[in-house]
């Protein structure tokens, strides 16, 4: 008979309940041998045999007690041909490969999910190192999860079910641990710096105040009209130029939390005065007061967010602390955010909101907001377009004598005689629409530092013979900005714009003296002269008044400060003396 394994299919003699070769079970029976040999004689062609007849099959035998075909003596049921070659055995296997899985492996593994990487070299499933692969850690965590219980049972060696369950419950144990572990470390340790923090300040504090320290370091509590006294005595001294003095009266101050001192602290590092000059320690300061509430730090903060000094520019900070202090009704706030809304800077352009905050602020008399809202009803932007309603604001501003006001007002009234006329008899440009526009964007460029916008968009125009662009021309040329600094080109075009019949260019020809034919005049002196001004114009953006508060100044507003202490002590090189500068101060 043949053995019934495929892979054996030897023959041997039988029955016998195992194949000697391969051990495999037999399930045929004597009858199915002698069909089998049968059906396999008659396959082949062969010589006829006479088969003896076949005995009863003995009962079936334990596999111990198999007889070797070389000790049997039964006959053989068929004779093999002399071209049949057998099979070669194939070695057996130590378990028998598994179709399907037992019973309990499949299932969510918590193990293999939250250790993904180390699960899957703790149970030989290297797939699982995918993990590794940045952006498809997480997704291969979660097939890890879904599979890899099925596939740790085929990876590796078990003694059975209980000791794979036994493992895997254990990987999840771990898991489970470790995560939990770092999300208290992740909670915890920032609340324990913040707890040792506290008790360290706590400790210093009570340390400082039981270490005995001079009278003169100590400071006391002060009620309203000491801390009163004191900024005067600190405003005082810095309006002098003593600003050691300001200093030692208001580092105290500051330090017990007086927002008027830490703004004035503030301005102090901003500016380089009594100190090292500190954008940073200017923010810092800045931010003390402003955290509290105090709308004049919220602006000095905004624009130093705005201008990137001390931190990062970020325009969009400067507008949320522009608006904490315009949402006080301070009009200074208001002004810049309406600036912020018209450029579309840190907010999203919105000419209807930025008439509305430069509304707020004019009707405060804040003449920047007044020459901004001028120009919003000129142009027509956020409002209809409405030369009356402009020419009103800008007259209040040219009142407190902005030079922009007076030289738009200029424009618009020369701009109204050419339309009339019909003519450009003046050498203004034909279309009057264009120009204007032109101007107000070199306005805006130049109020903002731009001048090399300003100078792009006003000389053409001041070449073709607008009267407004020769005259800022020669502002620009008077004081070097966007240009080297040149009288001669100065009054070469300011007297173009006066010859025209532009007032303001009449002034400031008057001012600077000399005439276009004066080239060979030395004009060392007043270029000295014209140093200090604009030294003192810069440095007078910001006062401290007698009463302690800050104001800013205008360009314009500076410029008159500026000349005022000019006209009353003679000279700029020593500096303002502090009667003078109040008086000028009080009568802007």
């Amino acid at each position: 008979m043949f053995c019934s394994s495929t892979d054996c299919n030897r023959p041997f003699a039988g029955p016998v309940a195992f194949c000697p070769f391969c051990g495999q079970k037999q399930v045929v029976v004597a009858d199915a041998v002698v069909k089998t040999a049968s059906k396999k004689i008659v396959s082949q062609p062969a010589p006829a045999v006479i088969t003896p007849p076949i005995p009863p099959a003995p009962p079936q035998v334990p596999a111990a007690a198999a007889v070797p075909p070389s000790l049997s003596t039964s006959p053989e049921p068929f004779r093999r041909t002399a071209h049949t070659r057998p099979t070669p055995p194939s070695p057996p296997s130590a378990q028998p490969a598994a179709t399907q899985l037992p019973a309990g492996v499949a299932g969510w593994s918590w193990g293999a999910f939250l250790l993904n990487v180390i699960w899957a070299i703790g149970n030989r499933t290297w797939i699982g190192l995918l993990a590794l692969i940045p952006y498809v850690g997480f997704i291969m965590a979660i097939i890890l999860g879904i599979k890899g219980r099925e596939w740790a049972w085929k990876n590796n060696q078990w003694n059975g079910i209980d000791h794979f369950n036994r493992v895997q419950r254990k990987w999840s144990l771990w898991g489970a641990w470790i995560y939990i572990i770092l999300i208290a470390l992740a909670v915890g340790l920032p609340a324990y710096e913040g707890y040792q923090k506290r008790a360290a300040d706590n400790v210093d504090s009570q340390t400082v105040s039981k270490q005995p320290t001079p009278v003169a370091a100590q400071v006391p509590e002060t009620d309203a009209a000491e801390v009163s006294a004191q900024l005067q005595r600190a405003d005082a001294a810095f309006n002098n130029g003593d600003f050691a003095t300001a200093l030692t009266e208001l580092r105290p101050l500051a330090n017990q939390g007086d927002v008027a001192a830490q703004n004035r602290l503030g301005f102090m590092y901003s500016n380089g005065k009594g100190v090292t000059q500190d954008d940073t320690q200017a923010v810092s300061w800045y931010r003390k007061a402003a955290d509290q509430g105090d709308a004049s730090a919220q602006i000095n903060l905004g624009s130093m967010y705005q201008n990137g000094k001390g931190v990062q520019q970020d325009e969009t900070q400067a507008a949320i602390w522009y608006r904490k202090a315009a949402d006080q009704g301070d009009a200074g706030g208001q002004n810049k955010l309406g600036l912020m809304f018209a450029m579309g800077k840190g907010v999203s352009q919105d000419d209807t909101q930025a008439v509305s905050w430069f509304r707020r602020a004019a009707e405060q008399g804040v003449v920047d907001a007044q020459y901004n809202l001028g120009w919003m009803y000129h142009t027509g932007r956020g409002v209809p377009q409405d030369d009356k309603q402009a020419e009103g604001w800008l007259k209040k501003a040219a009142d407190q004598g902005q030079v922009p006001a007076k030289n738009l007002l200029d424009e618009i009234a020369s701009n109204a005689t050419n339309n009339t006329a019909n003519n450009t008899e003046n050498g203004e440009t034909a279309n009057s629409a264009d120009a204007s526009a032109q101007l107000q964007r070199g306005t805006y460029a130049y109020r903002n530092g731009d001048f090399t916008t300003a100078l792009a968009e006003w000389r053409p125009l001041a070449e073709q013979g607008n009267a407004t662009a020769q005259s800022n021309l020669g502002v620009m040329y008077r004081d070097g900005r966007g240009v080297p600094q040149n009288d001669v080109q100065a009054r070469f075009w300011l007297r173009k714009a006066a010859d025209q019949g532009h007032a303001y260019a009449r002034q400031l020809l008057g001012q600077i003296g000399g005439s276009v034919a004066d080239t060979t005049i030395d004009t060392r002196s007043q270029r000295d002269g014209s140093t200090l001004m604009q030294q003192c114009i810069i440095n007078s953006r910001t006062l401290t008044t007698q009463a302690g508060s800050r104001v800013a100044l205008s360009e314009s507003e500076a410029t008159r400060y500026c000349n005022c202490a000019q006209q009353q002590s003679g000279t700029l090189a020593s500096g303002i003396p502090a009667p003078v500068g109040n008086r000028c101060l009080n009568q802007l």
